[in-house]
């Protein structure tokens, strides 16, 4: 994590006030060939768990470190901003905070599945529906690019994603944001972290974000990508001794938006058409995570562990026709509850590091999840296609009688779909470092 205090508020309204009294002079600046480009510390924290025998900051991998400086200049949010500030990484922005395609190396999965893992303060995100989150307090973002798999297991074939959220003890103060934007975007968030004594730190923090939309629709006379939403954090620390340290923290978010603003084009001119799906599209969210965090050194060896338990409820709403008259909806609901668990044994590095580094890790998981996606087919639009599709049949054979698709209670059909998909693992590992050289290991 890194170590700088910083208190500050963006007051927009009084910010342009006093930019536009400021006497201004433009000036052409000779280009200094020796610069001064001063780099924050970043600290890796020992209770979060480190699975490598070093810190992954000197491990022989391709690492991308993103700092709470980079964080706040780059105004990176969520996940699909780290877009374009790390290398070989791509993660579309579109849909809605369900769609969490990331791409890393050329490598990911749209759909179903995921290549790549992302961890909370070495604790695993099991669903990939929860990775697009907006939770204040990440203070560092670390990107390894490439296999992971040897010692993080399933879902690293392509990299790893690892946030860590601020300590009260590595780095207590406060701040308070607030930003305004076009289309009705307001986001406020308010984060604080201090010691309560000198073995117990409290830190939490609250963000919320509303938006009106982009996307206009023609036929429900709204805007289909609306946003409101409120995530937080909060994390106690206790620290007895300088052997024993441990961190309960919880998180969640809320989310509910409109989504999916997708369009047809036109058959003649290849055109879109206007935004004009007539059923509801949207997606609905509530995600809950308790993470218990534990580190103990005796004699040169440490342990670690993890334990975490995970709650993930949304609902998604999409037309599947996207067009003006009811053809076929679909509301899809996922609940679920996981729970993991993970040890790591290490050997400690002292100021003389030894020729031989270990570690050995076990990590088990259990996920229940439950799947309802019913799809209704409306009588209007069901009716509409069979009978187009008599028609044409009726044109082909001339000689077969007229028939007519006709329901007396014009009731619409739903065809009911309901999943359990109970999940478990268990995992076992073990790296050896012998270093013959600093350079050669």
């Amino acid at each position: 994590m890194l170590s700088k205090n910083k208190k500050q508020l963006l007051v927009f309204p009084l910010f342009a006030l006093g930019f536009m009294a400021m006497p201004m002079s433009l000036h052409a600046e000779e280009q200094d060939s020796i610069q001064t480009n001063p780099i924050e510390q970043v600290v890796i924290r020992s209770y979060v768990p480190q699975r490598p025998t070093a810190p992954s900051i000197g491990q022989p991998t391709a690492l991308t470190w993103i700092t709470s400086r980079d964080l706040s200049q780059y105004r990176m949010q969520s996940i699909t901003d780290l877009t374009g500030r790390v290398p070989s990484l791509f993660v579309p922005d579109y849909g809605s905070k369900r769609s969490a395609a990331i791409y890393l190396r050329g490598s990911g999965a749209r759909s179903s599945g995921q290549t790549i893992g992302l961890y909370v303060d070495g604790v695993p995100v099991l669903n990939k529906s929860g990775f697009n989150f907006d939770i204040p307090g990440i203070t560092g973002v670390e990107v390894l690019r490439g296999p992971q798999g040897t010692l993080y297991g399933r879902n690293a074939m392509s990299g790893i994603i690892n946030y860590y959220t601020r300590s009260a003890f590595d780095q207590p103060g406060g701040e308070a944001k607030l930003t305004a934007g076009s289309h009705r975007l307001l986001r406020g968030s308010v984060e604080q972290a201090f010691r309560l004594s000198d073995k117990v730190g409290l830190s939490y923090g609250l963000s919320g974000t509303t938006r009106r939309g982009y996307f206009y629709n023609e036929t429900r006379q709204a805007y289909q990508d609306s946003l409101r939403m409120v995530g937080g954090f909060a994390k106690l620390e206790y620290r007895p001794t300088e052997q024993l340290e441990m961190a309960l923290s919880l998180s969640g978010d809320y989310v509910q938006q409109g989504g999916f603003p997708y369009r047809t084009d036109d058959p003649r001119t290849k055109q879109p058409l206007p935004l004009s799906a007539d059923a509801p599209e949207s997606y609905k969210r509530h995600t809950a995570t308790l993470r218990y965090l534990l580190s103990y050194k005796w004699g040169g060896v440490q342990l670690q562990s993890a334990t975490s338990y995970q709650y993930l409820f949304d609902e998604t709403q999409m037309d599947m026709d996207a067009l003006p008259l009811s053809y076929f909806h679909v509301t899809q609901g996922l609940r679920e509850h996981g729970l993991t668990q993970e040890f790591i044994l290490k050997n400690l590095r002292g100021e003389r590091p030894s020729r031989y580094d270990w570690s050995v890790g076990l990590f088990g998981y259990h996920d229940a999840k439950r799947v309802e996606a019913p799809v209704t087919f409306s009588y209007g639009g069901l009716s509409a296609l069979i009978n187009q599709a008599m028609a044409a049949l009726k044109q082909r054979v001339p000689a077969m009688p007229s028939l007519v698709y006709y329901d007396a209670t014009r009731s619409d059909r739903t065809n009911a779909n309901d999943f359990r998909m109970p999940d478990w693992g268990l995992a076992l590992y073990h790296e050896s470092a012998y270093h013959l050289t600093p350079a050669w290991t």
